[in-house]
């Protein structure tokens, strides 16, 4: 008999500022020459801001340089507890139990005192003034606003199997009979306090049911509720059996059967399980007689094919609706996000692997070769339903597709010794297709702007699609193409109904993906450089709009699209970026956001990650208190080394900043 346990825990805090400044205007002061903070133009006129509440209301302005204390923490604690206890019956046969307890802790807590413009601008916006009295009446409380949120995620995990292994030289069996069950309880608890005072842990109630009147435009809004409570409970049971066989060690087969259930699936028990299975046959070439390579003294050749369950938890078999809201005149109600479907099913995926494993003498190169061929069926999608039930669309197991590619590994070792280089190569293609999805749009918009959402059949499920682009007319103007003929009747070009005068660009998600890693190592010091690569995909970049432009809302929008703009006829031959019109119309903006000439390669190389590690041999006293120590760095998201479009786009981030280079150090003991 033997017992084992293991506990892990792990600990970690960070704190930021939540008022991050993003300036809203070229060259935007922050400070003057000595350094001072200067406030900027933000949502009001100075002018008014200048006179607003004649003095008795609090700070209008915005200053970003006084705003960069960090006002949020968020806290995270995790724990693993494993038990395990295994039974050797006899020299073929054993029992065993394991157990698995996590519980992961996020707590954040976000403090926005009337230090910061946004607490003071709402405080104020809700003041009634009493021009003749100077008397101030605040429904929204002075003092901080307090946010915080409790997220628990506790899972329990438990398995018990009874294993058999028998080898008698030429035949070798073996074979497992288990049960599996597993539980994930996810619980969030957040809430906002008003007129919060640290020093006292107090804050003052508020009425979020009445409309006051808004001290800038007159007009009339509640306080909001910003506090609420969510969690879900997902429960799965499995029974699962798997066979082995192999004669002298050439020729292998091996079978698995399960049956795995999950609660949101049906109203019957039956309806809640869903029966999967494998088989897989293997061959050992570089075993049978007639094998003579001496330079390849590994070659094996391997076929499998199965079902695979996934469960999408957005969906459910019973109503699924909101929490119960308030609404402005405090009468509660909900919202019907999806009806029951009492036939909701478990996602299957059917996959044939073919795979090819190799070596040369010493592994001085090995790797692996691998087809593979996914039919994807009861897939979770929209489908029409009749509007008598009060709804248009609802998700159930609507949807197939199909998918294949390849996989490869290559592995060497270009240098042994004290001194060692190893390389390792990864190389994916995968490519997928939509074959069944029932809701079809009637309009090509939806398929230009949210593909995703309503895939087409025949095109990968992030297929991309475009309006066809003719260029800019000698006023600036965006033209299209439709029927043939360049033309400037965008509605007639979005709401056109003959898909087949769309673009279509190819995938929005990389067909072609892999990596090179080195890592050299000297003694107790290793370093391994990584670069990764994505090939055979588009993007969208962002666009200069002029509805963002000429906005009075306060959108920030920057873009270097602004020095390209159509200024004067004849540019229309060196630029595909409209002009600057005003008034903003809808449609056209909207035909050159989403026209081919927005649409990117998405190619490019990274240096994802360069790690240092030290690992020394431990000698005398600590050795006896350490088995061993590992000390390492890491720097992470070096940046793109060549990418295919000449917009200077990450293709990963094209909407947003690309992601920061990160640090990392890490200590690793084991007593």
């Amino acid at each position: 008999m033997e017992l084992s346990t293991n506990l892990r825990f792990a600990s970690s805090a960070d704190r930021t500022t939540e008022d991050k400044y993003d300036s809203k205007y070229p060259y935007e002061r922050v400070a003057d020459a000595q350094g001072n903070a200067l406030p900027v133009a933000r949502d009001y006129a100075q002018s008014y801001k200048d006179t607003a509440g004649a003095g008795y209301l609090l700070d209008w302005n915005y200053y970003p340089l006084d705003e960069r204390k960090p006002n949020r923490k968020n806290a995270y604690t995790d724990y693993q507890l494993n038990l395990g206890l295994s039974y050797k019956i006899n020299s073929f046969l054993k029992w065993s139990i394991n157990y698995q307890y996590t519980r992961n802790v996020q707590q954040i807590y976000s403090e926005r005192g009337v230090d910061r413009y946004s607490t003071r601008k709402v405080i104020n916006e809700f003041s009634q003034l009493n021009h003749t009295t100077g008397t101030v009446y605040r429904p929204f409380p002075l003092g901080a606003i307090l946010s915080t949120s409790d997220i628990n995620t506790t899972g329990h995990f438990g398995r018990t199997q009874l294993s058999f292994h028998h080898n008698t030289g030429w035949h070798g069996i073996s074979a497992e009979l288990g049960y599996e069950m597993r539980s994930t309880e996810y619980w969030n608890n957040s809430k906002t306090l008003y007129g919060y005072n640290a020093s006292t842990a107090s804050d003052i109630p508020v009425n979020h049911l009445v409309d006051y009147p808004q001290f800038v435009t007159g007009s009339t809004r509640n306080i909001p509720i910003n506090s609420f409570q969510d969690g879900t409970s997902n429960r799965y049971l499995s029974y699962f059996s798997t066979f082995g066989y192999d004669f002298k060690g050439r020729y292998i087969f091996n079978a698995s059967a399960r049956s795995d259930a999950s609660n949101i699936f049906g109203v019957k028990s039956n309806q809640k399980k869903v029966p999967l299975w494998s088989v897989g046959a293997g061959w050992m070439i570089h075993k049978e007689r007639f094998y003579n390579i001496s330079w390849l003294p590994t070659l094996e050749l391997r076929i499998t094919n199965g079902y695979l369950g996934n469960v999408d938890k957005t969906v459910s078999a019973v109503t699924a609706a909101s929490a119960p809201l308030v609404g402005s005149d405090g009468v509660p109600f909900v919202i019907i996000q999806n009806p029951p479907n009492p036939a909701l099913r478990w996602e299957k995926m059917n996959t044939w692997n073919i795979g090819l494993e190799f070596s040369t003498r010493n592994k001085i190169i090995a790797g692996t070769i691998e087809w593979f061929h996914k039919n994807g069926v009861d897939q979770i999608g929209s489908s029409p339903i009749a509007p008598q039930t009060g709804l248009l669309t609802f998700r159930g197991n609507t949807a197939n597709f199909v998918g294949q590619g390849i996989d490869i590994v290559l592995n060497t070792k270009n240098i042994e010794g004290a001194f060692s280089w190893n390389t390792n190569f990864f190389f994916n293609l995968a490519k997928d297709k939509v074959t069944k999805y029932l809701l079809r749009q009637t309009s090509p918009r939806i398929y230009v702007s949210n593909n995703q959402q309503s895939p087409m059949e025949g095109k990968p499920v992030n297929a991309l699609f475009s309006y066809p682009w003719a260029g800019l007319d000698n006023e600036g103007m965006p033209q299209g193409w439709l029927d043939g003929k360049i033309t400037k009747d965008y509605s007639a070009i979005t709401s056109n109904k003959d898909f087949s005068q769309l673009i279509y660009h190819g995938s929005g998600r990389p067909t072609i993906s892999g990596g090179f890693r080195n890592t050299i190592s000297y003694g107790a010091w290793e370093l391994s450089t990584s670069i990764i690569y994505k090939m055979g995909y588009y993007f969208r970049r962002p666009v200069l709009k002029n509805s963002y432009l000429f906005s009075t809302t306060g959108v920030v929008y920057k873009s270097p699209d602004y020095a390209k703009r159509w200024q004067k006829p004849g540019d229309e031959l060196i630029t595909d970026v409209p002009a600057a019109i005003y008034p903003v119309t809808t449609n056209w903006e909207s035909f050159y956001d989403y026209s081919s000439v927005t649409v990117e390669k998405g190619d490019h190389i990274r240096l994802q990650n360069i790690r240092l590690q030290f690992n020394p041999r431990l000698k005398g006293s600590v050795a006896k208190l350490m088995r061993s120590l590992v000390v390492s760095g890491m720097a992470n998201n070096l940046g793109i080394l060549w990418r295919a479009n000449n917009k200077g786009l990450d293709p990963d981030n094209p909407r947003s900043y690309p992601d920061p280079i990160s640090y990392s150090l890490n200590l690793v003991a084991t007593f």
